[in-house]
């Protein structure tokens, strides 16, 4: 419940409220008459009076005190309200000094001293600029402000390339990735375009467009007929806030000669007569050639070798040997010969064959 005494004590606070916004008013009024300069003593009341014959005073912050917005997006500071002397007060919040096409507003509009409220700035289609808003709380007594530094900055974005080099051999392929950062403003949609390839070339993108802070693979294709050299492949990204561009430098090179190896692991086996075992023949590639197709020759009479018949380059596969009991001690060497197009490989596989001897003859 209100006691009389706390209601008699709102009203008496209400009506000063009301005389002194009155006499700023009058004094608002006589700065219009004299063209902004009023001489001591005709009418205008100053806050600094208003404030030192009342006993009441406050203090304004902002935080932070400078703003950065981009064209077309807002942000937002904190103002503080402190009271230094007096007892709490009600304050009206205003905002002035908004460059034109931005907006700005400020929640609560009012407030008590010690309360504290928040300032939006949307930038809209402002110029990019650096700017002064002030922000004033105003109570029956006097008022303050506080300066809010504003900078608003057109949107932008930023593209590379990752590698900055690529080699490509004709009749193949390479690829980059493309990266974008937002720099200012809202994300926008970068539209991603190449220029520069050299005739018999191709190139595409992952995807045609990407939101700023996205990337996308590129691929550059070399055709057979592409000549050979280094050439300048310019990447570009545009948006409506503006273009920017990479280069990526390709060095187009002669086709790779396709080929392998072959091996086999052990190179020699000491068997005695009528003994299996295995060795692993294993194939190495280069360049992009297809499947080898395997054989083995040499084996004598009752020695059975025998290898998978193919295997895609750079796999392995095992020789299989079985020594017969008729197969005469001896060296024996086998070739294990690779075919792939025009290519031809092979390895040798030395076989000792022994007999074991028994004990006391």
């Amino acid at each position: 419940m209100i006691s009389r005494l706390d209601s008699l004590q709102i009203r008496i606070e209400w009506l000063k409220f009301v005389f002194f916004a009155a006499l700023l008013v009058m004094a608002g009024c006589g700065d219009a008459r004299e063209g902004g300069v009023v001489a001591p003593g005709e009418g205008t009341v100053s806050t600094e009076a208003l404030i030192n014959e009342t006993g009441f005073d406050f203090s304004m912050g902002v935080t932070p005190s400078a703003l950065s917005v981009a064209q077309g997006s807002s942000a937002t500071a904190t103002l503080q309200t402190h009271l230094l002397s007096g007892s709490p007060a009600t304050l009206l919040v205003g905002l002035s000094g908004v460059p034109t096409g931005a907006t700005a507003s400020v929640s609560p509009t009012t407030m008590t001293t010690g309360a504290g409220a928040l300032v939006t700035i949307d930038a809209g289609t402002a110029a990019p600029g650096d700017y002064q808003v002030t922000v004033t709380g105003t109570a029956a007594s006097g008022a303050r402000s506080v300066t809010l530094a504003l900078s608003i900055v057109a949107p932008d974005f930023a593209l590379a390339v990752a590698p900055t080099v690529l080699i490509v051999s004709q009749g193949h392929a390479g690829t980059a990735i493309v990266s974008t950062a937002g720099i200012a403003g809202t994300s926008e949609t970068i539209f991603l375009s190449d220029s520069g390839l050299p005739a018999g070339a191709t190139a595409q993108f992952s995807i045609p467009s990407v939101p700023a802070g996205g990337t996308a693979l590129f691929t550059f294709n070399a055709g057979s007929t592409t000549a050979l050299g280094l050439y300048s492949i310019a990447i570009t990204g545009s948006a409506s806030s503006g273009a920017h561009t990479s280069a990526l430098l390709v060095d187009v090179v002669g086709p790779e000669v396709a080929d392998f190896a072959i091996a086999s692991a052990p190179s020699t086996l000491n068997l005695q007569r009528g003994a299996s075992t295995t060795a692993l023949i294993s194939t190495t590639a280069t360049g992009a050639p297809g499947t080898v197709y395997l054989s083995v020759s040499g084996a004598p009479a009752g020695m059975s070798a025998a290898i998978l018949g193919s295997v895609a380059a750079g796999g392995s596969t095992q020789l299989y040997l079985t020594i017969g009991g008729s197969v005469a001690p001896g060296n024996y060497s086998l070739t294990v010969t690779g075919v792939e197009g025009p290519h031809t490989h092979s390895t040798t596989v030395l076989v000792s064959v022994y007999i074991r001897r028994s004990s006391g003859l």
